[in-house]
């Protein structure tokens, strides 16, 4: 075979000077056993290995069926990755060619392990399974099954329904080992947990397979919702839009839609005879036929988290300006959902504020890392984010959970939900930060105000209303660490006496 490819006299005399002289010791504890030579194969862990072997396999061919999936006006019936291989045909089809790779391997002198191969169905199970035979030795039937990596499964929740489970546990596992970290080195960052969430949690829902079953995606958005909670300190009860806006993070069910997107993209830049090339161009076919695929799921995913429609969604997956055009209108979507969750679930603390960025300049958009959350005093940093997010336990929020009378379904009213410590308005968030009159908020207050006028006099007179002063002063990082300390005080302050509940509740 290697003649036959063109090798020569070097190779050979190489090779045969390295399957002669190789040899192997096997380690168990500190036990080392006699070196001993293999004669069976080809050696295990050198690097000329995967190339012997896409040499020795080079021939095989899988006689065409008419049972055979067609792509493109090109029959493919098998795949191989190294001695990793995948057949699939109607049922004449498969014994047809399990009988011709059954005389391939005899003729080749290769051992088949047939206990490892698994035969699987797809579509219409029949009541009956024939029993499927290679080298004489019967193949076990499943409904799910690892290829390359790859869980692939026949049964009703989907193709990738048992891989969505997986990747859920192992992304769990490794949210909570990174989590548990701060038990041992102390208080763990926003900016550094996000940056070992993108590369080593959200790596595991970063396939292309496209999430048309609902509950399937809901498992890898758990495992999100869940890290995000721990990292800022929120309760499970928080709003999941604001994990979003505050981490800059872009939500699951996005970025898994951008990611087919990409990959199309890179498709349509390859040789037309690539083999992927060739699935495509059967995929353009069935999407103009109007019959079901992967480009039509791709377009079913899209509308569902609410991509603008293109006029001409076949010119738009076709060619690459028009995917780079569907990737920013996913990315403008997310940043749609986000600020319409925000301003439908008041959060007077998130509405209308902008971010600060270098140079003076500011940001508007929805889903922007937030510099507050680089505070560096822990206790200070949780404090100002519960009150931005609404997950505080000032009276506003916390009187919604207090056990129910029949009568009123919605907690206490929120117009009786009042300050504990003036009762002369609800005990919400600008409240306590700018109204309360409480003595000791009052003193806390201004001398927060003099520091700020101290470092930026300009802004005094400057807002109009206590909500445009407050966004205007968080544009200033240099003024966060003031502003975090003088939140967590009021808090201090306000929660050391007991929430106020109207006698007729109780």
């Amino acid at each position: 075979m290697l003649y036959r490819k063109g090798a020569g006299g070097p190779i050979f005399d190489w090779l045969r000077m390295l399957y002669g002289s190789m040899s192997y010791v096997v380690r168990l504890g500190s036990q080392v056993s006699t070196p001993f030579a293999t004669t069976i194969g080809i050696l295990t862990g050198d690097t000329s290995s995967p190339t012997l072997w896409n040499f020795v396999s080079s021939d095989l061919y899988i006689s065409p069926h008419p049972e055979d999936t067609v792509m493109a006006g090109v029959v493919i019936n098998h795949l191989l990755h190294a001695d990793d291989g995948a057949m699939w045909s109607g049922p004449n089809g498969i014994v047809a060619h399990l009988d011709e790779y059954g005389s391939y391997a005899s003729r080749k002198g290769f051992m088949v392990n047939v206990p490892k191969t698994k035969a699987m169905v797809f579509g219409v199970v029949p009541e009956v399974l024939p029993t499927l035979y290679l080298q004489g030795k019967p193949i076990e039937w499943v409904d799910e099954h690892k290829y390359l990596g790859s869980t692939f499964s026949s049964r009703k929740g989907g193709l990738f329904a048992t891989m969505y489970a997986a990747k859920a546990v192992t992304a769990r596992k490794t949210a909570n080992v990174t989590l548990r970290l701060q038990k041992h080195f102390g208080d763990l960052p926003p900016a550094q947990a996000l940056m070992i969430y993108k590369s080593r949690i959200a790596s595991h829902a970063s396939e292309v397979a496209i999430d048309l079953r609902a509950a399937n995606l809901a498992l890898l958005e758990a495992v999100e919702v869940y890290f995000l909670r721990r990292v800022l300190h929120l309760h499970d009860r928080s709003r999941i839009a604001i994990l979003y806006s505050e981490t800059g993070i872009v939500p699951l069910r996005f970025t898994r839609i951008s990611r087919p997107l990409r990959f199309l993209r890179g498709l349509w830049q390859l040789p037309d005879a690539r083999l992927v090339t060739r699935c495509l161009s059967a995929y353009v076919a069935l999407w103009r036929a109007g019959k079901p695929g992967w480009l039509s799921d791709v377009v079913h995913v899209l509308l569902r988290v609410g991509v603008v429609p293109p006029l001409d969604w076949g010119e738009a997956l076709s060619s690459v300006a028009g995917i780079d055009s569907l990737v920013a209108g996913v990315r403008v979507a997310a940043e749609r959902w986000v600020s319409d969750q925000i301003g439908q679930q008041r959060l007077p603390m998130l509405v209308g504020r902008r971010q600060g960025g270098k140079g003076g300049k500011v940001s508007s958009h929805a889903l922007v890392f937030r510099s507050y959350l680089l505070t560096r005093i822990p206790a200070h940093r949780v404090a100002l984010t519960r009150l931005m997010t609404g997950s505080h336990t000032l009276g506003v929020e916390a009187a919604k959970w207090l056990p129910r009378p029949v009568a009123f379904a919605q907690g206490v009213p929120r117009h009786w939900r009042l300050c504990r410590l003036c009762g002369d308005d609800t005990e919400d968030e600008l409240h306590v930060l700018m109204w309360c009159t409480a003595p000791s908020l009052v003193e806390r207050r201004t001398l927060m105000m003099l520091a700020v006028w101290k470092l930026y006099p300009a802004l005094k007179g400057r807002a109009k209303t206590p909500i445009e002063w407050w966004h205007m002063v968080m544009e200033y990082d240099e003024l966060i660490p003031l502003v975090a300390a003088y939140v967590y005080d009021l808090l201090q302050i306000v929660l050391d006496e007991p929430m106020y509940v109207p006698d007729w509740y109780q």
